[in-house]
């Protein structure tokens, strides 16, 4: 585990870019960084103007409680990085030190000269940043089918322990995101948290303290090479 003090200093100099900055996972990134002050942040979104933008914005929050969502786009709002839309999407991004990219990225064309800056480039997520960062145990979840019934499960059986802080994150988009309040988590405490296989991609050398693997069946095959690659992201 990385301290967020020490993550953040190391941050210190670097270009940055967010892929997706409108999005659900781009969005909390580029909130958290400017929270900590972070400079040299760059956005990048397929949105066509800024109006579209803050339209993806909200469609992807849609499933947040009104108070959760009008805060969260408050401080969206307020973001001073520079923005790249349209005709300007990824410009000066072979210049970037660190990319954060949210899940799914790779499937679109648009993306495509992005496949190449990996062997090159530090590429970073949302999901990564939860494994560095998190000071407690988290339990993560991934499977084909019933990963999210089964997180959801989890996090309510823990949470009837009065005694034991249990908090819900991850790719249901219903769950709150946790890496703006990371700073207020504690070691006792524990995060459950659902991970998909297109999270996992941006995960090497980093796991949860417990893995649950509901199932694997023959999901997703159009993005991976066979049934057995599929597995072999789910087993990270």
């Amino acid at each position: 585990m990385t301290t967020l003090d020490s993550y953040l200093k190391s941050l210190n100099g670097k270009n940055i870019h967010i892929v997706g900055a409108s999005g659900t996972e781009g969005s909390e990134i580029a909130v958290f960084l400017d929270k900590h002050k972070i400079k040299n942040v760059t956005l990048h979104d397929f949105s066509q103007t800024e109006d579209q933008y803050l339209e993806s914005f909200q469609k992807a929050h849609k499933n947040f409680p009104l108070k959760t969502h009008a805060e969260k786009l408050e401080f969206f709002k307020k973001l001073k990085y520079p923005l790249n839309l349209n005709a300007n999407y990824l410009k000066d991004i072979t210049e970037a030190d660190i990319i954060f990219v949210p899940q799914s990225w790779y499937l679109y064309p648009a993306n495509k000269s992005l496949i190449d800056l990996k062997n090159r480039i530090e590429f970073s997520s949302l999901t990564r940043l939860y494994l560095e960062l998190l000071p407690c145990k988290i339990i993560g979840i991934t499977g084909s089918n019933g990963k999210s019934t089964t997180t959801f499960l989890t996090y309510h059986l823990l949470s009837q322990n009065p005694e034991l802080k249990t908090y819900l994150t991850g790719n249901d988009r219903r769950a709150t995101q946790l890496l703006n309040i990371i700073d207020q988590i504690q070691p006792e405490d524990i995060v459950v948290t659902e991970i998909s296989n297109r999270q996992l991609i941006e995960t090497d050398n980093l796991a949860p303290d417990i893995a649950v693997i509901t199932n694997i069946t023959e999901n997703h095959l159009a993005e991976h090479a066979s049934l057995e690659e599929y597995a072999n992201i789910k087993a990270k």
